[in-house]
């Protein structure tokens, strides 16, 4: 019984897990195609310094 509880809320954890992953990359596509295309700007202060133009 014990391990079948571990072994549900070890598949819980990693669902969440990998639903968060899919949504930090979905954030960083749609934040580069809104900077890319001027909607949204850098709120960086270091950005205008930055090397990698």
């Amino acid at each position: 019984m014990g391990v079948k509880i571990a072994v549900f809320l070890c598949s819980k954890i990693f669902f969440a897990g990998l639903l968060l992953l899919f949504l930090f990359i979905l954030d960083s596509i749609f934040t580069d195609f809104g900077i890319r295309r001027g909607h949204i700007t850098e709120a960086n202060p270091l950005t205008p310094f930055s090397i990698l133009k």
